[in-house]
């Protein structure tokens, strides 16, 4: 999920959302993995990446709202 908020750019195909959901929800992906910034992937997808539709996919999969209130090691929440 890094690596995909990392490369991901605004001419994303359509599908992006679900192979994200599909990811998250059915391969069980973790979005509260962290990198060694503390960054989990909504963190770089929302000040590193260049595709919104990544970021919302990214956001819909947490449907409870914690992975985007943790904080980066900047102290920053979602990038911000």
């Amino acid at each position: 999920l890094h690596c995909l908020a990392h490369s991901a750019r605004t001419s994303m195909p359509q599908s992006i959302r679900a192979f994200i959901r599909h990811l998250v929800v059915d391969l069980r992906a973790p979005l509260s993995a962290r990198d060694e910034n503390m960054e989990t992937c909504i963190h770089i997808a929302a000040e590193q990446g260049h595709s919104l539709d990544v970021l919302v996919a990214l956001l819909a999969c947490d449907t409870s709202g914690t992975i985007q209130e943790l904080r980066n090691a900047r102290g920053y929440v979602n990038g911000f």
